[in-house]
């Protein structure tokens, strides 16, 4: 099965740096979840029945897009890992 590759969102255009040290930079890793977990807790007081304001349905949208990306950047910061060192950990 061939993928084919789009550029419409940052993380298509995400290349690691050829001068990035081998291994699992878990600083990265860390801080791509760290804002993934932020935004999922401001989309979360959307519904919690509090006095927030609700957002309309296109920023909605672009928080899930966010979560999206982030974890995008997670899942190639481990990847990248992977290639470099041919194990985890």
């Amino acid at each position: 099965m061939t993928v084919e590759q789009s550029f419409y969102t940052p993380e298509s255009l995400f290349v690691p740096s050829p001068d990035a040290p081998p291994g699992l930079h878990i600083d990265a890793l860390e801080c791509a979840l760290a804002r993934a977990q932020a935004v999922l807790l401001l989309l979360s007081q959307q519904y919690d029945g509090g006095s927030v304001d609700h957002l309309g349905g296109e920023t909605l949208s672009y928080v899930v897009d966010d979560i999206r990306g982030n974890l995008k950047l997670a899942q190639k910061i481990i990847e990248t890992a992977f290639e470099h060192s041919g194990r985890l950990g």
